[in-house]
Order: structure tokens, then C-alpha cells, then sequence
């Protein structure tokens, strides 16, 4: 294989744009933000990210087997909300959190 046949194997890929968009953005943060590759930055950065992630495989599951549902996100919306502003009341968490459950 040449150079040229594996260089325009590699741009017909269609995930490249997704790639190349990816790269931009942490060389543009890492010399806008101080600290963008600090520790604290990706816990904070993995938090976030964990609840998507737990919807997203469930979500996967349940389209894979044919029950697609597309609500998932507004009931997680909307528990994730009245969850917030029970805490914000004041109320325990222990309330909250079967409160949550229930609703969702």
C-alpha cells in the first residue's frame, strides 16, 4: 500500500472532522485556561460526564433490543430538577433521592 492510497483512506474516514475538532479544542484550552491539564480539571471534567455516560449505555441497551424509548432525557431532566430544588429547600437527601427514583 502506498503512501498516497493510505493517506486518502485515512480522509475519507467519517469520524475525521470529529477528530481533528477534538484536537482543536484542547490545543486552543490548554493555552487559553491555566491549569487545563491540571488533575482537578478532569475529575471535575469525568464528573460531569458520568451521568451521560450511565444514560447513554442504558439508552444503547434499550435500543439495541427494540423498546426504543427517546424520554430518557426529559425524565432525567425533570428528576434531576425537582431533586435540586428539594435541596436547595432544604430537604435530606434521604427524601430527595427516593423521591427521584419515584419520579423517574
Amino acid at each position: 500500500m502506498t503512501t498516497r492510497t493510505t493517506l486518502r483512506r485515512v480522509i475519507q474516514w467519517p469520524e475525521l472532522p470529529i477528530i481533528v475538532y477534538n484536537v482543536a479544542l484542547v490545543v486552543v484550552f490548554s493555552f487559553a485556561v491555566n491549569g487545563f491539564f491540571a488533575v482537578k480539571n478532569f475529575e471535575n471534567i469525568t464528573r460531569q460526564v458520568t451521568t451521560v455516560g450511565i444514560v447513554s449505555i442504558g439508552m444503547a441497551l434499550v435500543i439495541l433490543t427494540g423498546g426504543i424509548d427517546l424520554s430518557v432525557g426529559a425524565v432525567l431532566a425533570f428528576t434531576t430538577n425537582i431533586g435540586g430544588q428539594g435541596i436547595v429547600l432544604g430537604w435530606p437527601i434521604w427524601v430527595v433521592y427516593p423521591l427521584m427514583l419515584a419520579l423517574g
